[in-house]
């Protein structure tokens, strides 16, 4: 019930201050690219993110978090894995995150969004922007999965 509650507050909360940029649509896309709510536990998948920088972004930070009932579980970070873009005009633009296998067990997951600007300022704070499920008798579920950040600007 608290994790439903948390989700909502995630929907519904606008950053206060300055907006930079739009999520306006986060998918998650099966091992074949297609758009799904149901993945299988042992294939890669991928988060697409499409939105609109509202002005040029600075070292744009991307992290999709991918979250259990129990909190985070793991993420694609292109801090950590050091391929950030050096700016993103303004405009249109989509970005994704392709995750390997995770051998995840049964149950909902939750896709967190947070974009910064390397580890100073804060584009877009963490929000759930989409969920998953993974059938089956639900478990703990979880892994650590490698992921590949690849970004595309969008021509207006």
């Amino acid at each position: 019930m608290i994790r439903a509650y948390l989700d909502d507050v995630d929907e519904a909360s606008e950053s206060d201050g300055e907006t930079y940029l739009t999520a306006e649509c986060v998918e998650v896309l099966d091992s074949r690219g297609r758009v799904t709510e149901t993945l299988p536990p042992d294939e890669p998948f991928t988060v697409r993110v499409s939105g609109h920088a509202q002005r040029e972004l600075i070292e744009p930070v991307f992290v999709v978090t991918i979250r259990g009932d129990h909190g985070p579980l793991f993420a694609g970070n292109m801090h950590i894995d050091g391929n950030w873009p050096s700016r993103l005009p303004s405009g249109p633009f989509v970005v994704e995150c392709v995750f390997g296998a995770p051998l995840l067990q049964p149950g909902r997951y939750r896709v967190e969004l947070k974009v910064k600007q390397n580890v100073r300022t804060n584009y877009y704070e963490p929000r759930v922007k989409a969920t998953f499920v993974v059938p089956g008798q639900p478990g703990a579920g979880g892994a650590n999965v490698p992921a590949v950040w690849r970004v595309a600007v969008r021509q207006s």
